[in-house]
């Protein structure tokens, strides 16, 4: 068990932005951690204001381009799930059609129709199983980057050539050759 003063330089260690701000002028001493403590229950101690900071950040966060990288998917995911978890944790239910919404509009076109097959359509919709799904993808996604560079999207399903694109691709040859 550490006493109140270790326990204060972990704190202070943690907080970031304002909540570091609001205890910045405490000396890091045993009796300061109870005051520190006060301070930010005061502030941010209050479950449904910090709900509602919860559900600002979610709405906040940007939607993925079709051409995102994967390490950005994966950012966004985990900031994401970070958030989701945290309302959970405040016993809010976050396998909703809301959420659902929200994560087909945040993440690429590509990613949806990849994980869509990999979902339960008998099942109600959850969260944790759609993530596990978006992961999986970019597991695959990461996995073909690496064996083949970052030019094509791999796909779960058998893809093949449309017959545009190989007439397309045969035509700038040609043009570049003369």
């Amino acid at each position: 068990d550490f006493d109140d003063q270790v326990k204060f330089i972990y704190l202070i260690g943690a907080l970031k932005g304002a909540a570091a701000r609001t205890v910045e002028g405490l000396a890091v001493t045993s009796e300061c951690y109870g005051i520190a403590k006060r301070m930010l229950e005061e502030r941010y101690g209050n479950p449904k204001r910090i709900k509602s900071i919860l559900e600002c950040d979610l709405n906040k966060l940007p939607k993925c381009s079709e051409n995102a990288s994967t390490k950005q998917i994966r950012g966004l995911m985990y900031r994401m799930v970070g958030i989701l978890r945290q309302l959970e944790t405040m016993g809010e239910d976050i396998n909703t059609i809301h959420t659902e919404g929200m994560v087909r509009r945040l993440f690429p076109k590509w990613i949806i129709m990849q994980i869509t097959p990999q979902l339960d359509e008998n099942q109600p919709w959850s969260m944790e199983e759609t993530r596990k799904a978006i992961d999986k993808v970019i597991q695959l996604e990461e996995y073909a980057t690496l064996l083949r560079g970052p030019l094509e999207r791999i796909t779960l399903a058998a893809t093949t050539t449309s017959p545009e694109k190989s007439t397309s691709r045969s035509k700038n040859k040609s043009a570049k050759k003369h």
